[in-house]
């Protein structure tokens, strides 16, 4: 990420909707646009399929098991045919399951293939849509096949039990797919960026890894004694912008954490790229990170200012910095733009005020999610490099 210093910048005027998760459902669209539908269509089934297994594996939770052992044997019977299809010596007929299966085996392997069939949308690809769409679909697997293995396996997605039932045929290519790889699923899926090389490392600041949390921290001991935590809900914050109520327990859902990766860009570092297709006025997410006071001047790379709800003081003044420089979630990583798809926004939330981001235009699967971090932050800074036109640094 290029960033330094956040600005004091939010829209308390903007209209937002309710954290509904969305899937789009297919229409008469060009075939790049069915593409991207399905795209993203396959990433959140898989995340459905990872996070019902986590559900499933609490001991607090007691759940119907139906449609996850649906799911998992409907990716078990794609795998069993795959094997059939590749073990065959006669080439299936043009524009057949058959030939598609072995298009996507051949090319992207048989983890990826095994990763995706846990997918609805890609099982109905295979079956239904155009042969145009269907070749532009598996270059973009192709495209996206780091990306993929990364999502599953930072999620523990159950790739290799299909193909294990599989690996008594002389199939070499299934066997080196269930060769040893390191776990990297007992971390959160964003302590890992995807570099240019399709590598991976850690995110990091002046040396320490950056940890991923949830909700931002009130740590007494860095404020005044007696203090209480700043962004607590007053009166004059209004009602929550969830449920319209005054009081109540609501608790911002994260729309986007689970279908964002972070990835390196060129120029500007680690970036966040969308996995989904989400829309204007969604919130995607909280800011969140360590609460400092409202002068602290110890991250200058990833504050920003929280400032006090403009129903309760006429004050441009903030309550608190946010310091998500140690402590913070993806939302520290997303990149300027001098023609941003996101904004600052302040909320009230449950018993709180909150920072959020808020799309500002529809944001379509694989594209950079950046946001304009305001005209103070270059008076003193390098050269902007988001290559927009009408950049900033170009006028």
């Amino acid at each position: 990420m290029a960033s330094q210093k956040r600005p004091f910048a939010y829209d308390p005027c903007g209209l937002d909707e309710p954290n509904n998760t969305k899937r789009l459902k297919p229409d008469s669209k060009s075939p790049n646009q069915a593409v991207e539908d399905i795209m993203a269509a396959i990433y959140f089934d898989i995340n459905c399929i990872c996070t019902f297994r986590d559900i499933v594996r609490s001991p607090l939770e007691a759940v119907d098991l139906t449609w996850y052992g649906v799911e998992c044997n409907k990716a078990g019977d794609f795998v069993k045919g795959a094997a059939a299809v590749m073990t065959s010596q006669v080439s299936p007929p043009a524009h057949t399951i058959d030939e598609r299966i072995r298009d996507i085996v051949e090319l992207a392997g048989w983890m990826i293939f095994a990763i995706c069939v846990h997918s609805e949308a890609f099982r109905r690809s295979c079956l239904e849509v155009e042969p145009l769409v269907w070749e532009l679909l598996v270059d973009s697997i192709w495209e996206n096949e780091s990306s993929i293995e990364v999502f599953a396996r930072s999620r523990n997605l159950d790739w290799r039990g299909p193909l294990l039932t599989q690996s008594c045929h002389d199939l070499p290519d299934l066997h080196a797919a269930l060769g040893p790889m390191q776990r990297i699923s007992d971390e959160h899926q964003h302590h890992f960026v995807q570099t240019k090389d399709r590598g991976l490392r850690y995110p990091t600041f002046k040396g320490h890894i950056q940890t991923h949390i949830d909700h931002c921290i009130f740590d007494p001991s860095h404020w005044k004694p007696g203090r209480s935590d700043p962004t607590l809900r007053n009166p004059g914050d209004g009602t929550c912008h969830l449920c319209k109520v005054m009081w109540c327990d609501c608790v911002l859902a994260s729309l986007a954490g689970n279908l964002v990766e972070l990835v390196e860009y060129e120029n500007k570092g680690t970036g966040v790229r969308a996995l989904a297709n989400f829309k204007d006025g969604d919130i995607l997410d909280q800011y969140v990170g360590e609460l400092r006071h409202r002068k602290y001047r110890g991250d200058s790379v990833y504050a920003l200012e929280h400032p006090e709800h403009p129903q309760t003081s006429h004050l441009d003044k903030a309550v608190a910095v946010i310091s998500p420089k140690r402590y913070g979630n993806w939302t520290r990583f997303v990149n300027h733009s001098c023609n941003p798809s996101t904004r600052f926004v302040l909320r009230t939330v449950g018993k709180r005020t909150i920072m959020a981001i808020q799309a500002k235009r529809d944001i379509s699967f694989g594209k950079e999610i950046t946001i304009d971090y305001g005209d103070g932050y270059w008076d003193e800074r390098e050269k902007c490099q988001c290559g927009e036109v009408g950049c900033r640094s170009n006028m």
